[in-house]
């Protein structure tokens, strides 16, 4: 089903029912879901060819799982940050995926190009400080912010200009 018509939420309840809903925009009707999560669903990201949502959630293994939106299974998830991730996002061309963590203080950039991810870590803030609530990548992907708990905005450079991050040729 096209992106366009379709949208995704972590629970009718603020991810208490530990669910993932598919939802048709122009109709309101629902495509289904997922049942069952382990924890909270905080935060939902689709990939940019619609085939993949990433989903974070409170998880003392701070995994991301990654769903085929065919199936609504779940592939290998990514062990991302200790004590649960919160947000995640896609770069445009879905090469990259950023991770926050809830209280590891980091971002893990993910080299989704790759048969099995590998993650950079950026450590943000120091662990065991306040979760890190926000994350956006610039619209060319070569830097990213983060909303941290105590009001301030981190800024990020991942490559320069003319370079994609990460940058496999070596």
């Amino acid at each position: 089903m096209p992106r366009s018509v379709q949208t995704a939420n972590g629970s009718r309840r603020g991810g208490e029912d530990r669910a993932i809903h598919l939802w048709h925009v122009p109709t309101g009707k629902s495509l289904g879901g997922r049942r069952g999560i382990e924890k909270k669903v905080r935060s939902l990201s689709f990939h940019p060819d619609g085939r993949t949502l990433a989903s974070t959630a409170d998880a003392p293994d701070g995994d991301v799982r990654l769903w085929d939106l065919a199936t609504l299974t779940a592939r290998p998830p990514l062990a991302a940050h200790v004590g649960g991730a919160i947000v995640c996002v896609w770069r445009g061309d879905g090469g990259l995926l950023l991770t926050s963590g809830n209280s590891d203080g980091s971002v893990r950039a993910w080299d989704m190009t790759m048969p099995a991810p590998r993650g950079v870590v950026f450590a943000v803030r120091p662990a065991g400080a306040p979760g890190l609530h926000g994350l956006a990548l610039s619209p060319e992907g070569r830097h990213f912010a983060v909303g941290n708990a105590d009001g301030t905005i981190s800024v990020f450079k991942l490559a320069a200009p003319g370079v994609v991050f990460p940058n496999n040729s070596k």
